[in-house]
């Protein structure tokens, strides 16, 4: 039986298509060099897409977002907005995924050593799909929070979705929880690690200031669906919050079952009826129900 796993394992992972620089090819042959920036300096942007029955959701802002990455770190790529799209959606329909987590990340290309680099340099594209996280199993069972003992980086980050992120890493090395609450250079609480960060209490859904993190695409529909207001944010309301949930692209939002040694409910009815409203705009947006 384990030969079979095994084996069925060995070509899932050789039957994976993947994008590189202008080509669709197997993973197993896909080769970038040990000289690229994005490997040497972390020099490259990147974003996360969902994709529900093939249809990429919130497409244009992802875009929006990733070309805004590329505009703040002067990397030129060699496609438009809707090209970015018909490469997108024949990876997913080559990988046959209906639903599926994309990721594409860019990078100023191969470099010569050092920090210069030559503006004809062309750059790095990588897109792959994922399988998509037991999302009917995170809402039901919820997820774990412990705070960071890593800060969370200087405001760039709050701009560019870049692949810089070893501060992330570490922080969730670290800990021993599905996520982390980090802090930021004020030491206020911003965001998780990979996600945003909310709070409900007394009926009322709460998250830090949005201008001190990460654009997220998520976070803005939720912030569209509902009402929810920007504040600093401490550990104690954290602790003292009645439930406490998380969202991002590839999971939507989230509830939290334990932080900092606290339980929490995972079916607030603000949570349920946060679900049923993000369900509707991916049923309105990709024409089909999410399979949720």
């Amino acid at each position: 039986m384990l030969n079979i796993i095994t084996n069925i394992m060995k070509k899932t992972k050789e039957h994976l298509i993947v994008y590189l620089n202008g080509k669709f090819i197997s993973k197993s042959a896909a080769k970038i060099s040990p000289d690229d920036r994005g490997f040497t300096l972390g020099d490259g942007v990147f974003d996360t897409l969902r994709t529900y029955h093939g249809k990429l959701f919130s497409f244009d802002r992802h875009a929006a977002r990733l070309f805004q990455g590329l505009s703040e770190t002067k990397i030129s790529i060699p496609f438009d907005k809707n090209e970015l799209r018909i490469i997108l959606e024949n990876l997913v329909c080559k990988n046959t995924e209906n639903d599926a987590v994309v990721r594409i990340t860019i990078t100023r290309g191969i470099g010569k050593g050092g920090y210069k680099f030559d503006s004809a340099t062309a750059p790095t594209v990588y897109a792959v799909t994922r399988a998509v996280p037991n999302i009917a199993s995170l809402r039901r069972k919820g997820v774990t929070l412990s705070n960071s003992v890593i800060p969370r980086p200087l405001p760039f980050i709050n701009v560019v979705k870049t692949i810089s992120l070893g501060a992330m890493a570490l922080a969730r090395i670290f800990s021993n929880t599905y996520e982390v609450v980090m802090k930021d250079y004020e030491g206020k609480i911003s965001e998780c690690s990979a996600s945003t960060l909310y709070l409900i209490k007394n009926g009322k859904v709460k998250m830090p200031f949005r201008k001190k993190i990460l654009p997220s695409i998520t976070c803005s529909i939720l912030c569209e669906l509902i009402k929810i207001e920007e504040s600093d944010i401490a550990e104690k309301h954290l602790l003292n919050a009645d439930a406490l949930f998380i969202s991002s692209t590839s999971t939507g939002p989230i509830p939290v079952s334990l932080y900092e040694g606290r339980k929490f409910q995972t079916q607030h009815p603000i949570l349920k009826k946060i679900y049923s409203l993000y369900d509707e705009r991916i049923e309105s947006e990709c024409n089909q129900k999410s399979k949720l």
